[in-house]
């Protein structure tokens, strides 16, 4: 598959935000900046060969800022068979012959490890890490404008585990063993809960983690004022996670999968569509009956095999009484979805009306298919929220390619303060966003056309 020619139109920024000494480009990506510091000759691979790694080099061949230099391709351990370009990395620096490597992980232990397997088998190319480097620019060029405190953080995310009970066909994680240490989550983060509104438990399957529901019980009478948020299949969503969430208030969002058992046991490895739907159908009841505010949602990454199910899955939640509906796409397989069946279900969905349904991602694949909203709302992850990995690492949001800090060798005060957390703030908060991946809704459009919290 050819890299796609996409348009990407500049954000200009607020002049308080601007460099007193270095005039700084706008709306750059990550990979955008660490190109521009390389030789003009240069031959470039990028590692990982990820989603957003593919858009960001898409967007530097459409703005022609290659210069004299060249791009070869891109590596990986498992390289996304639907992009030609992307390779195993011993075959691609013997195809490509590349002369710089630019490493774009999320993941600091992953760039460490492919760091040194490429510095070991090629000794003779130049190893650079786009993090590293935007971190490097946005302390020495920008002064903050204020200063961070534990107080700012108003919602908190919580990897717990990435174990879980199913095997979805589309789902992104390539290992299922990891377990948060608990005392990251009921010690080295209590003193961020007193200040937060939102506490929000993701997995993994959070509810098959052991120590998840015990400590979820405690945050009604410890923190009344936190509302929980749950992402969860719903297999282990019994009356005790019902009971807490009912007290808490906030929002369950239910993966359901599919809108059928036969297609729901074809993703995730067996069907439990029915059980699911039976601990959605006792939590409504529950919050019904104690009028609690709790918000319900089911959602579904649409794939291939469960594109024509997009009214079943609106029918299943009107039917459950949930208050919306969400739809989502998996990055590796859109390419293969059928527009006309997708396009046929959301007229229908349309004009029946029947439940509040967000197809964000759906528009982002199909863009012409949803309403197209201009994004105006800022994004405030960067100066307001933390996202504690698994492992203790911490992110600003689930999708900011930056760390800001470990928990494993820091506190969390530490961390917020740090000069990657006033780098990522400087970059959001201006409006380049280059420590953000280039498909984020809350990202200006410099990419492609977004669709922004878009319901039908």
């Amino acid at each position: 598959m050819k890299l796609p020619i996409l348009d990407s139109p500049t954000a200009s920024p607020p002049s308080s935000s601007r460099d007193r000494a270095t005039e700084l480009t706008w709306s750059q990506s990550l990979l955008e900046r660490s190109v521009l510091t390389l030789p003009e000759d240069a031959r470039i691979l990028v590692a990982p060969g990820g989603r957003n790694a593919q858009l960001a080099v898409a967007d530097l061949l459409k703005k022609n800022l290659l210069g004299n230099r060249t791009f070869v391709g891109f590596a990986d351990d498992a390289p996304d068979p639907s992009l030609a370009e992307c390779r195993k990395f011993e075959e691609a620096v013997s195809h490509g012959k590349p002369t710089h490597v630019l490493l774009c992980s999320r993941r600091p232990e992953l760039e460490d490890k492919i760091h040194g397997r490429i510095q070991k088998q090629f000794p003779h190319l130049d190893i650079r890490s786009a993090r590293s480097e935007i971190v490097r620019q946005f302390s020495e060029n920008i002064t903050p404008s204020r200063t961070r405190q534990l107080e700012d953080i108003d919602s908190v995310v919580i990897v717990m585990c990435k174990t879980c009970n199913l095997r979805c066909n589309f789902c992104y994680q390539s290992e299922f063993e990891s377990r948060m240490d608990p005392a990251i989550f009921t010690q080295q983060l209590a003193s961020v809960y007193p200040h937060a509104r939102i506490l929000s438990l993701v997995g993994g399957e959070v509810t098959f983690y052991r120590h998840a529901l015990p400590f979820a019980q405690t945050i009604p009478d410890q923190y009344p004022h936190l509302q929980m948020e749950l992402t969860t299949n719903g297999v282990g969503f019994n009356h005790d996670w019902a009971e807490v969430f009912c007290k808490t208030g906030g929002r369950i969002g239910f993966s359901v999968i599919a809108g059928t058992g036969n297609t729901y046991e074809a993703i995730a490895g067996k069907d439990c569509l029915s059980q699911v739907a039976d601990n959605i159908r006792r939590v409504v009841a529950l919050r019904d009956k104690v009028k609690s505010n709790l918000a319900l949602t089911i959602s579904a990454v649409i794939t291939p095999q469960n594109q024509h199910e997009l009214i079943d899955m609106v029918q299943l939640g009107y039917d459950l009484g949930v208050d919306s509906v969400g739809f989502g796409a998996d990055s590796i397989s859109d390419h293969q979805l059928d527009r006309k069946i997708i396009e046929k279900q959301i007229q229908q969905i349309r004009s029946e009306n029947k439940i509040k349904v967000y197809v964000d991602r759906i528009g982002m694949v199909f863009p012409d298919l949803v309403p197209q909203l201009d994004n105006t709302t800022p994004c405030t992850s960067a100066a307001d929220s933390i996202f504690v990995e698994v492992n203790g690492d911490v992110f600003v949001c689930c999708q900011s390619h930056m760390r800001i800090g470990s928990l494993q060798d820091q506190d969390i005060e530490s961390i917020w303060c740090s000069d990657e957390g006033y780098a990522v703030e400087a970059d959001v908060t201006s409006g380049q966003c280059a420590t953000c991946p280039q498909d984020c809704v809350f990202r200006p459009p410099t990419v492609r056309p977004q669709a922004t919290n878009c319901s039908i």
